[in-house]
């Protein structure tokens, strides 16, 4: 690729664990703000949202501190929300998310992934908002187990979830 050419750059890197974990910069990023930015100016505004990269550079846990990407404000389940317990509501005070090209693709779907209302049915399947990739996704029923003699339900995310829109219709508004 001439993009990646251009900058002396490669989908791989030597790194320390350090720098992967906290972070280490990426000049090629500094190109991509600046299109960014240009384009912007022609009023298109959503080719790469900032809060992907801060300063530039790429790290497991860059711009994290061990606090949670809030704020959220989820249903309790009164007020006949029961089946919406712990779903959010809003997402650092949005319901909807502004960053993919399609509605579907911006919605705040289901739970953080820690906690499901009760009385699950297992023929439908599980939502969950992930901010880290600023979506939602998904799981569906697997099989019945028992731990410690409770009797559970394994769900897993199917194949394809996260698959491109080639294999997977529905992701065809993420990038």
């Amino acid at each position: 690729n001439s993009f990646l050419d251009d900058h002396k750059q490669s989908l791989f890197v030597n790194t320390t664990v350090r720098d992967l974990l906290f972070g280490y910069k990426l000049d090629i990023l500094d190109t991509a703000e600046g299109f960014a930015n240009t384009l912007s100016t022609f009023g298109i505004d959503n080719f790469m949202p900032r809060e992907f990269f801060p300063n530039n550079s790429f790290g497991i846990l860059n711009g994290r501190n061990g606090t949670l990407d809030g704020p959220f404000e989820v249903y309790t389940g009164l007020s006949g929300t029961e089946d919406l317990f712990g779903y959010f509501k809003t997402w650092k005070n949005q319901k909807r998310l502004d960053w993919w090209k399609a509605d579907s693709c911006n919605s705040i779907n289901g739970s953080d992934g820690t906690i499901w209302p009760a009385f699950v049915d297992k023929s439908k399947r599980l939502d969950f908002y992930v901010p880290d990739v600023c979506r939602s996704l998904y799981v569906t029923f697997q099989e019945e187990a028992v731990h410690k003699g409770i009797k559970t339900y394994i769900y897993s995310a199917p194949d394809g979830v996260m698959a491109g829109s080639d294999t997977n219709p529905d992701n065809e508004c993420f990038c």
